[in-house]
């Protein structure tokens, strides 16, 4: 697709809505929220339209500083080990700057160590790499030191990665390149409006006393629940996980990881009235030789 000209045309509806925002904030729900434009995130394309300024293939790419590429084997590199001058607003040229995720220190009294470091590695980088190597991205590495004194942050905090993953939900919401912002505002708004049914029957575990519905691990115990009353309490027979054989040995007991092996009869349960919020996880019993073998389930009821 073709870049629209002129940028100031594209961009005139939102910068006037910015304007507007800012003066009067966004009133949602009686509440007038006031809003700050701290940045605005682009990749590296659409920093160079937006500013209307030249990219980083260009001789005088950087725009923090007066720093000229040349051009090795087709690509354009930053050769030169001094240092140069940082761009004014006077001076301010054609340029932009890619956005990088660093871990960074808060402490800025060692700030300008990593501005040495980064500085020493860019500037040692063509003995190790190669002559092609310090292009636009890693001259721009001995700038970042900039953006965390200017957002007294880490770099990490000001990451543009979150911007571009999400990028592509966006760009699974269109499917053709026509009205792709209506398409967009359209998926949005079906995903606010057309959410799965939260009912509480969904988000809980069902209890029953059929075999597939009523086996459950308890605190070092396994129920097999009998009746359900009416006041919500359950009548379960019960097997302490001590009288319960395990079902393998190897690599470790079975019952370690609450599988274990209860004979048919259960001779050993005994019949107790439960509360619901003592059955902790849901468990299969399933026939194995003379008994049943139980398996807990992966997640606990809630």
């Amino acid at each position: 697709m073709k870049k629209p000209e002129p940028v100031e045309d594209y961009l005139e509806d939102l910068v006037e809505e910015l304007v507007r925002i800012q003066e009067r904030g966004i009133e949602h729900e009686g509440i007038l929220f006031e809003v700050k434009i701290n940045a605005v995130i682009c990749d590296s394309p659409a920093r160079a339209f937006a500013k209307c300024i030249k990219g980083h293939n260009a001789y005088h790419g950087c725009e923090r500083c007066e720093a000229v590429a040349t051009r090795v084997d087709g690509r354009m590199v930053y050769t030169s080990h001094a240092t140069f001058e940082r761009r004014t607003d006077d001076k301010f040229s054609q340029v932009y700057l890619s956005c990088l995720s660093l871990i960074w220190s808060r402490d800025r009294h060692i700030w300008s160590t990593s501005e040495d470091l980064l500085k020493h590695f860019v500037d040692g980088s063509t003995e190790f790499y190669g002559d092609t190597f310090p292009v636009y991205n890693i001259h721009s590495l001995q700038h970042l030191h900039e953006d965390a004194a200017s957002f007294k942050c880490s770099l990490n905090d000001i990451s543009a990665f979150p911007f571009e993953n999400h990028m592509q939900a966006i760009k699974k919401m269109v499917r053709s390149g026509q009205n792709p912002l209506a398409q967009v505002s359209k998926r949005i708004a079906e995903q606010e409006y057309a959410k799965p049914s939260t009912r509480s029957s969904l988000k809980r575990c069902y209890v029953s006393t059929k075999s597939r519905d009523g086996c459950f691990i308890l605190a070092d115990e396994i129920a097999f629940v009998r009746e359900k009353r009416g006041d919500g309490m359950l009548v379960a027979d019960v097997i302490r996980l001590d009288d319960a054989h395990d079902l393998f040995e190897k690599p470790c007991r079975s019952k370690l990881i609450n599988i274990a092996y209860v004979e048919k009869e259960m001779d050993v349960a005994q019949r107790r009235v439960l509360e619901k919020k003592e059955l902790l996880r849901k468990a299969v019993c399933l026939p194995f030789s003379e008994g049943f073998a139980i398996f807990p389930l992966l997640h606990n009821m809630d």
